[in-house]
């Protein structure tokens, strides 16, 4: 998008706004003048907030934190389509090939319809099957036998058990990932087991698809960003449209809830190449946890455990003892999964400052509203009446 473009449409969306109403801005340097936002800001948004009535509300799925109500104006959903159609392209799905669609159809979760409705522009055939559960590994298993499905979608850690189910004259060739935290070890895993190519998409709730890998070892994803103003902020608080820093995103299209140099958190470093941008994304910079005083990071004890289980099916369960106030960490598995507990217990006291006791367990993964595992549960935050766990 021109610049002088990028400039009108920043003033029309921040005209519908009473917080912005009263700002202007004549070149992109005045972007920097438009206060920052974040989640606080959103959280308690309702529809009577919205200056143009919403065509569609999704809700967040809480990995990050307490879930929360998004709304999306026509235009806004509208361009989101458009991205997640051009992230398609680009990893070369072909619209004859059917789709097989499993991210989450549960109740105000966006990435299943909004995926379907994707593939469906695009003119695929669309296999809308939502999230993998128990009693319906039998009907993917049909699905797979008689569609043949060429493109699956799907969150990381439903992966293990899809390709568990799949009979081995499957005709999956690709799969595209987003949501979750995609460990290397698990990729090749994956890839090695099944033969399907996995694809990493960068995506959020607040704004759906942003970039797409075009090859599955590429450490850039190629950037999509239309209808969107994204944004690195570096540490003293200037932003440019390139470098490396927190990725700040402004939504020029929904004029139903003001996501405004959004925050969302994640480190990136961006950066052009010819006509195109690309994005290396490196995590949330608050993925991190403070144990016995020690800041460990999350994704370090998570790829530690896949590469000893070569599963995802674990839990970490972090409280506090209430004699001692030190700190409990357990390491729950499935009893029918297999377990090295010296091996584990070895690996933990060589990486990381605390130890853990393992217990075996008739409970599943704790999971988000829309699918999304997780794998460490701090129980310290939450008051004493409070902790139950609810999955």
């Amino acid at each position: 998008m021109k610049e002088e473009k990028i400039i009108d449409q920043f003033n029309k969306l921040l005209a519908k706004f009473q917080n912005y109403s009263k700002i202007r801005i004549k070149d992109k340097h005045d972007i920097q003048t438009i206060p920052f936002s974040e989640k606080g800001h959103i959280r308690y948004w309702k529809i009577e907030d919205c200056p143009i009535r919403p065509f569609r509300v999704y809700k967040t799925s809480g990995s990050t934190g307490k879930s929360c109500f998004l709304f999306f104006s026509k235009e806004a959903i509208e361009k989101m389509v458009t991205r997640l159609v051009r992230l398609l392209d680009i990893i070369g799905y072909e619209k004859e090939k059917p789709a097989l669609n499993m991210y989450s159809y549960n109740c105000l979760d966006m990435p299943g319809p909004l995926m379907g409705e994707a593939v469906s522009k695009k003119g695929g055939c669309l296999i809308s099957f939502g999230l993998l559960k128990k009693e319906n590994i039998s009907i993917l298993k049909e699905v797979v036998s008689k569609a043949k499905p060429r493109l699956l979608i799907s969150f990381p850690n439903q992966l293990h058990e899809i390709i568990s189910n799949l009979p081995d004259n499957h005709t999956i060739e690709k799969c595209v990932v987003a949501g979750e935290i995609l460990l290397k070890e698990f990729k090749n895993e994956i890839e090695c087991k099944s033969g399907i190519k996995l694809y990493n998409m960068y995506a959020t709730t607040e704004v759906a698809g942003i970039a797409i890998q075009k090859e599955p070892d590429d450490l850039y994803m190629v950037l999509a960003d239309d209808g969107l103003y994204i944004e690195v902020m570096k540490p003293d608080g200037s932003t440019s449209e390139t470098g490396k820093g927190k990725i700040v995103v402004t939504d020029l299209f929904n004029y139903s809830m003001p996501i405004i140099r959004y925050i969302i958190g994640d480190e990136v470093e961006i950066k052009r190449k010819g006509k195109e941008k690309y994005i290396r994304v490196f995590g949330r910079a608050d993925k991190y946890i403070n144990i016995y005083g020690e800041v460990e990071s999350k994704k370090a004890i998570i790829e530690c455990l896949f590469k000893i289980l070569k599963h995802p099916n674990f839990f970490l369960v972090i409280d506090k003892d209430k004699n001692t106030y030190e700190d409990v960490i357990v390491l729950n598995i499935p009893k029918d999964e297999p377990l090295d507990e010296k091996t584990i217990k070895a690996e933990f006291e060589r990486n990381f400052s605390f130890s853990i006791r393992i217990r075996r367990t008739r409970l599943s993964v704790p999971k988000t509203s829309s699918g999304k595992y997780r794998h460490i549960v701090d129980l310290r935050k939450l008051h004493l009446e409070d902790k139950k766990l609810g999955w």
